[in-house]
């Protein structure tokens, strides 16, 4: 093979190369990138559903600042929509949805009662129950409610629920019949005795009072028979909904504390190595009394050249008085919620003697992973990586369901898998590669030298033709 024939798979074998690479990073990110996988131990679901996954210390720590190396995938590694939020106390409440159905028959049975068919719609959700509509008062009559798939075989739905109106002599009404759910369509109400006389008593109280005693009570009571009188039939189907509250923390423990005493500064020196979770408060342990003492707290960030610095990060003082009556603690300090693997914290003794600090509590808000999982799927949660870019997907219709409190099921996933595939330190790749510009312009370099050299042996396998 000669020399032009070498230059021509070189050049041929670089520029797919480079075609590979671009393709990937069209995609935003390689699989390979991310360091973490968790499978999401999800139940079957049927629908789209809403699903809560805790995060953890070890996601923390393997994660950046606001979280651009998350996501969360399919079987086919397609991206699914997600929200990071803090974890709140909620009070669960129902909220009842009605719709009108359509009677398709009603006959009175002799034998059964009046019976009336009802038809779902072809979009309507499946029912919980239903609501009879009538306007009348002071009745009290047995629903038996049946279900069909096709209209001529009927499934009872559970025992006869109890209609009732006693507005005559107290505020009690109830037009509801729940329901076993189905995924049948058509309903049948069976409402016994429709015609059945109905009491209403019409109390004519004569009283002999002599002084404060009853010495006399008479009753009547009349009887009038009417037929029951249905306007319409409403399903319904009850929602929980979650109302959130205040936000959950949790209390963490240092990875390592380390106490240094600068008597020149008069100072006392704290080194607090954490993993990155999220904290809002530093507790200071201290068997010290009758103290009062400036704090100062900073956080060790990464700047923009991607090297590390001390940012403040709150200031605060801390104090304990225990005389006679007066017993007063105040030892913790509050932050601007921080990410970071370090604290720094100054305490100002002046010239009293240090406080002896035996250990430090540091506390934060819980955060969740919020997923909203098509019908039967199956997801994996992949993160941490020193390249990753934060995505932007369509989350919508996500955060939309969690703005109306649709509920959410919390779940687990599987231990931490690595892989050993992807960089683990910033600027262990080339970054020139992560750079579209650079590898359009490469690819259109090398374009133009795989036709200059397809130009070239054209033109000598001619030369060659003509001798």
């Amino acid at each position: 093979m000669n020399g032009n024939g070498v230059q021509f798979h070189w050049l041929s074998g670089l520029l797919g190369v480079l075609l590979a690479s671009t393709i990937v990073m069209a995609d935003g990110t390689s699989h390979y990138e991310y360091r973490w996988r968790r499978t999401l131990e999800l139940p079957e679901h049927d629908q789209t559903s809403l699903f809560r996954l805790p995060l953890d210390v070890q996601f923390h720590d393997a994660t950046r600042k606001d979280w651009p190396d998350v996501r969360v995938v399919n079987e086919q590694q397609q991206p699914v929509p997600f929200v990071i939020r803090t974890t709140k106390d909620g009070k669960s409440h129902s909220i009842r949805h009605f719709w009108r159905g359509t009677i398709s028959n009603a006959r009175l049975d002799t034998a059964e009662g009046l019976m009336i068919e009802v038809q779902l719609g072809e979009k309507d959700p499946v029912p919980n129950g239903l609501r009879i509509l009538t306007p009348l008062k002071d009745f009290e009559h047995q629903v038996h409610v049946e279900s069909s798939e096709n209209g001529t075989m009927w499934t009872p739905l559970g025992a006869a629920s109890l209609i009732f109106d006693y507005s005559r002599y107290v505020d009690a009404r109830n037009v509801f019949v729940p329901f076993e759910r189905t995924d049948h369509r058509q309903f049948r109400l069976i409402i016994k005795d429709v015609t059945a006389e109905q009491q209403q008593l019409l109390l004519e109280l004569n009283r002999r009072l002599k002084g404060n005693e009853e010495v006399e009570r008479v009753e009547s009571t009349s009887i009038t028979l009417r037929p029951f009188r249905i306007e319409g039939i409403e399903f319904y189907r009850d929602e929980s909904k979650i109302q959130a509250g205040q936000p959950q923390t949790e209390q963490y423990s240092p990875v390592s504390l380390s106490v240094m005493e600068n008597a020149k500064e008069q100072q006392t020196t704290l080194l607090i190595a954490v993993q990155q979770q999220p904290i809002s408060e530093l507790h200071l342990i201290t068997s010290a009394e009758n103290f009062s003492r400036v704090v100062t707290i900073e956080s060790q960030m990464e700047n923009a050249d991607g090297l590390e610095e001390w940012v403040h990060a709150g200031k605060g003082t801390v104090s304990r008085f225990a005389i006679g009556a007066i017993q007063r603690e105040q030892v913790t300090v509050s932050i601007p919620e921080v990410r970071t693997r370090q604290f720094r914290v100054r305490i100002e003794n002046r010239d009293s003697p240090p406080l002896p600090i035996t250990s430090v509590e540091l506390t934060g808000p819980l955060y969740e992973l919020i997923v909203a999982a098509p019908p039967h799927s199956k997801l994996m949660l992949e993160y941490g990586s020193p390249h990753a870019k934060a995505r932007h997907y369509d989350d919508a219709a996500l955060l939309s369901a969690l703005a109306q409190g649709e509920s959410t099921v919390s779940v687990t996933a599987s231990m931490p898998l690595e892989n050993s595939s992807a960089s683990t330190q910033r600027g262990g790749d080339w970054p020139i590669w992560n750079d579209t510009r650079v590898l359009f312009g490469m690819i259109a370099v090398l374009t133009v030298l795989l036709g200059w050299g397809l130009y070239r042996a054209g033109h000598r396998i001619a030369s060659t033709n003509q001798e």
